[in-house]
């Protein structure tokens, strides 16, 4: 790995080299391209790399480095930093309940207890 966190270009051409199918149980040359395409992928560790993440899977949908399975699969693996990594201010908290006051709170205490009377005979 390079020192901004993605794969340099020696660590791909090594997985290249080791998946382009030299020696027994090798892989193909679509394979080798794969693998060496995701390791160039950039880590999840920020909103900005998650980012750059979705446009590499788009680009590899694109030129077929990437099946649609491993696709929506990446997508969803970037969602889920995307959620991860969101400021929590910006986190959804549920509103709070209302209370009622004024005459419809009487109303409802009312009806409330009458519906209780009811209930208990």
């Amino acid at each position: 790995m390079g020192g901004n966190g993605y794969a340099d270009q020696s660590a791909i051409d090594e997985a290249l080299d080791r998946l382009g199918g030299k020696g027994p149980g090798g892989r193909s040359p679509e394979e080798a391209a794969t693998e060496g395409f995701l390791c160039a992928m950039p880590p999840l560790v920020d909103r900005a790399h998650t980012t750059a993440f979705i446009a590499c899977v788009a680009i590899g949908l694109q030129h077929r480095y990437l099946t649609a399975l491993e696709g929506k699969s990446l997508m969803y693996s970037a969602q889920l930093a995307l959620a991860a990594h969101r400021p929590r201010q910006a986190r959804r908290r549920p509103p709070p309940t209302p209370t009622p006051s004024g005459v419809g709170a009487k109303v409802a205490r009312t009806v409330g207890n009458f519906t209780r009377g009811l209930i208990d005979r």
